[in-house]
């Protein structure tokens, strides 16, 4: 049969069959028989089949028009994320897309899905970069977060385009912040007095604030000089729990040592970082306090995650190969060093001077 796109041959009958927006698919029969020529070759379908595959093509394009503006009219954002964030319910990412999705609803929710445009997304990815708080991964783990609940809500037929899909910034591999001992001081100085040993801790360490929050009793050796925590209760392993074993072996340095003894946790507490009640602190409480902090300590452009930037930078500079530090700070590959390692110029002259000391002896 002469090739015409959106009929096929089936059973000797002219077949509509394609897909419209997007994995749709419409297949019947027009009931019309194939002709064929003399060397049995079926012959291009006849005007009638064309204006029927027009036709059809038409009103499954408006009925989808409609079923989308009845959405967009009964439901507002809102509702359509609680709605995605249900048939979400089985990825293991679901603490963290809730929270993301929480961010896209709080700026975008007084609009209709439908009605939200590439400018406006690109505009909340804009400030978000003058704000400076987040990093250039951070802020597209944002807008790929919702690029992907756009994606779902087009399928679903609650909105035609995905605003998200062009707001990807390039060009930076990551934050270079690194706190320089003034504001070390300066930034603890800043702290309360309940924040200030899990603030150590951190730049002591380099655990994450998560894994600080979840820090157990259970998990800290004072005697010995560890923190061991499950592999699965880190970064590279929450979306692998099921098949991710092992242990993360932090060893505790004597200022990490010293900010950990400054906490007296109550054996009837669960967590070393407990609240007033016992149970562990929450992610806005230890946000809140470390922006209150920062502000009190005048230090610009400060986020949580550069104190263990901090950690793995001083790492670095003190020798500590780059196998070891992948071993300590967790990270699943080697690579990862790179990313967060900013290392000095002094440093890197000490150490061409150290090789050519090398060199003459």
């Amino acid at each position: 049969m002469g090739k015409e796109r959106g009929i096929v041959e089936r059973n000797g009958m002219h077949t509509l069959d394609f897909y419209y927006t997007g994995n749709n698919r419409y297949r019947e029969s027009t009931g019309v028989p194939v002709e064929y020529g003399r060397r049995g070759k079926a012959k291009k379908p006849p005007e009638n089949v064309l204006a029927l595959r027009d036709e059809a093509y038409r009103d499954k394009l408006a009925f989808v028009r409609k079923q989308r503006e009845r959405k967009n009219r009964e439901t507002d954002l809102a509702g359509i994320s609680a709605v995605y964030l249900q048939s979400c319910s089985r990825f293991n990412d679901m603490a963290l897309r809730t929270y993301l999705i929480g961010l896209v609803v709080a700026r975008f929710g007084k609009q209709q899905m439908a009605s939200v445009t590439i400018a406006q997304a690109a505009s909340w990815r804009d400030n978000m970069v003058n704000e400076g708080r987040l990093s250039i991964r951070s802020i597209n783990q944002r807008t790929q977060y919702g690029s992907a609940f756009w994606n779902w809500a087009i399928g679903e037929g609650y909105a035609e385009e995905n605003p998200f899909k062009k707001t990807k910034l390039k060009g930076e591999r990551g934050r270079e912040r690194v706190l320089s001992p003034t504001e070390e001081v300066a930034l603890i100085e800043a702290c309360p007095s309940w924040f200030a040993p899990m603030v150590k801790t951190a730049i002591y360490t380099g655990l994450r604030q998560g894994n600080l929050i979840r820090l157990k009793r259970s998990q800290v050796d004072l005697k010995d000089g560890w923190i061991r925590i499950p592999r699965w209760d880190t970064k590279g392993g929450r979306s692998q729990r099921d098949r991710v074993t092992g242990t993360l072996e932090v060893p505790l340095n004597n200022s990490a040592l010293d900010a950990l003894r400054s906490v007296t946790p109550s054996i009837a507490h669960e967590f070393w970082f407990s609240s007033v009640a016992g149970g562990p602190l929450s992610k806005n409480s230890v946000t809140s306090a470390f922006r209150s902090t920062r502000e009190r300590s005048g230090i610009d452009n400060l986020t949580f995650h550069d104190l263990r930037h901090t950690a793995a930078t001083r790492a670095a500079q003190s020798g500590m190969d780059a196998p070891t530090m992948k071993e300590v700070f967790g990270w699943s590959d080697i690579s990862m060093v790179q990313k967060y390692v900013n290392v000095s110029k002094d440093h890197k002259k000490k150490m061409m001077e150290r090789m050519d000391g090398t060199q003459n002896g």
